[in-house]
């Protein structure tokens, strides 16, 4: 078995010379933001798990296991996050470009992004469509029962959606959005980002709701998001604007709205990620934390030991990513201590 590899942060890199209409104001936008917090650099190693990948576009993680979807190929695979080593191929490349990928104890789900939603076994098997593949999906949310999968689709209405993962379904939530993206779920409500430029924003649905709310309006290019259901966190909003901005931002419960981070990266994958006390996010090619509710910056891994970083995910221990490189064929899956 190969055994993963320690990056020195000493290595050299050549880097690289997004309708208010029916919808319940949650926070105004001339709400003033605190400012981000100093920036520490002390960098940590980072070990590579697996190299010679086509495209890693975004990740999840379990108990010994990162999966990762393939943005070109569009296939599934699997890594022991501890000792890296060859893959288990669950889904084969089909050519079909791959977007978002969520999991439940026993199934991974995952979308691509001009046509359906599918289901895998976390041990492999056949994948089964759940939805398509007339789609064009983009971002994945499990409700916190596990019993339905929301997911955003495009072509040729913007639509917000959800299926049983039995397969009952899909059932239209709302019609007529303006290009929703990446979604999250907190107790009994739907949270997503969507538009571009200054015509973006964050937005809510309850369960049981018929008329979406605005968490945040004029976000700049919002993509990723967040909603942690436990820690400091609970019931805050987390979300990253890739547009001319570049900011990673939080709505507490309460209405503030906190300035986390500027300078992040430019991506449209899901590089946010919350635990107890810290978001974990992409930083303008680099990877960093920050506490929540604000404070000092952490760079964990720099842009050398991170080489074009996409989505991530966390564990008790370690930050995982998907890391693009420079042409298809050199993509890689890296983790760092937290």
């Amino acid at each position: 078995m190969k055994k993963i590899t320690v990056v020195s942060t000493f290595l050299f890199f050549a880097a690289f010379a997004t309708f208010n209409f029916g919808c319940k104001l949650l926070v105004d936008k001339r709400l003033g933001f605190s400012d981000p917090g100093s920036i520490s650099k002390n960098y940590s190693k980072v070990q590579i798990l697996a190299e010679g990948l086509v495209s890693p576009w975004n990740v999840a993680v379990d108990e010994s296991k990162i999966y990762c979807i393939d943005s070109v190929d569009g296939s599934v695979k699997s890594f022991d996050k501890n000792l890296g080593g060859e893959p288990a191929v669950l889904f084969p490349p089909d050519g079909k470009p791959g977007w978002d990928i969520v999991q439940d104890a026993k199934n991974l789900y995952f979308s691509k992004d001009k046509s359906e939603i599918l289901k895998v076994q976390k041990v492999g098997g056949l994948g089964n469509l759940l939805a398509g593949p007339s789609y064009s999906v983009k971002g994945l949310s499990l409700s916190p029962d596990g019993e339905e999968l929301f997911f955003a689709s495009f072509s040729p209405i913007d639509k917000i959606q959800k299926i049983a993962i039995s397969g009952k379904g899909p059932t239209i939530l709302l019609n007529y959005q303006n290009s929703p993206l990446y979604l999250s779920t907190y107790s009994d409500t739907l949270y997503w980002t969507q538009g571009s430029g200054l015509n973006g924003s964050v937005r809510s649905l309850g369960f049981l709701d018929k008329t979406p709310n605005i968490v945040f309006e004029d976000a700049d290019s919002p993509t990723a998001i967040c909603t942690p259901g436990s820690g400091r966190g609970a019931g805050s909003v987390f979300w990253l604007e890739t547009g001319s901005s570049k900011k990673l931002k939080q709505r507490t419960p309460s209405g503030g709205a906190i300035i986390l981070s500027g300078s992040i990266g430019s991506g449209n994958e899901k590089g946010l990620a919350v635990d107890e006390e810290f978001a974990y996010f992409n930083y303008g090619n680099s990877i960093a934390k920050v506490p929540i509710n604000g404070g000092e910056i952490s760079v964990l891994a720099d842009l050398a030991s991170a080489q074009f970083p996409r989505g991530l995910a966390i564990d008790e221990s370690y930050v995982f990513w998907a890391s693009e490189g420079l042409k298809p064929g050199n993509g890689s899956l890296r983790r760092v201590p937290k």
